[in-house]
C-alpha cells in the first residue's frame, strides 16, 4: 500500500484530487522513462500499478508546492523497497530513496498534464546498476 506524508492542511485537498481536478483529456508524462498515459483512469491506474507492483513499503513525502496561474509543481521524495519487476528489471530487494518533481499544467481550473521528473540514473544506481 502506498502511504503519503503531507501537511495537515493539504490532506483533504489530496484526498479530493482525483478525478475532480483532472481534465477529461489528462495526460501523464514520465520524463525519465519517456512514457505517457492518456486519460484520467489509464494514467491513475498505470501509476498505481507500477508503484504497487514494483515497490513495497512505499512512502511519498511531499516537501513543497509551488503554484502560479497556470502551473503547479510538487517537490517530493519517494522511498520503498524494489520488490517487483520495474521497467523490466527483476526485483533487487534494495531500498530506494528518490527526489521527484511533478509539474502540472493548469487550464480552466483543472490539471491537463502532469510531468514526472526524476533522475533515472540515480534510481538505477540504487538498484545496483553501474552507470
Amino acid at each position: 500500500m502506498l502511504r503519503y506524508i503531507a501537511p495537515d492542511w493539504l490532506r483533504p485537498w489530496l484526498a479530493q484530487l482525483p478525478p475532480q481536478l483532472l481534465s477529461s483529456e489528462f495526460l501523464f508524462v514520465d520524463a525519465a522513462q519517456a512514457t505517457a498515459g492518456q486519460g484520467q483512469s489509464a494514467s491513475r491506474q498505470g501509476i498505481q500499478a507500477i508503484l504497487e507492483s514494483s515497490f513495497s513499503e512505499t512512502l511519498v513525502t511531499l516537501h513543497t508546492i509551488h503554484i502560479t496561474l497556470d502551473t503547479l509543481t510538487l517537490d517530493l521524495t519517494f522511498s520503498g523497497c524494489h520488490s517487483g519487476v520495474f521497467a523490466g528489471i527483476p526485483p533487487t530487494h534494495r531500498p530506494v530513496y528518490l527526489p521527484i518533481a511533478i509539474t502540472c499544467c493548469l487550464r480552466d481550473g483543472r490539471v491537463h498534464q502532469a510531468t514526472l521528473d526524476y533522475d533515472a540514473g540515480e534510481l538505477l544506481k540504487q538498484l545496483g546498476f553501474v552507470i
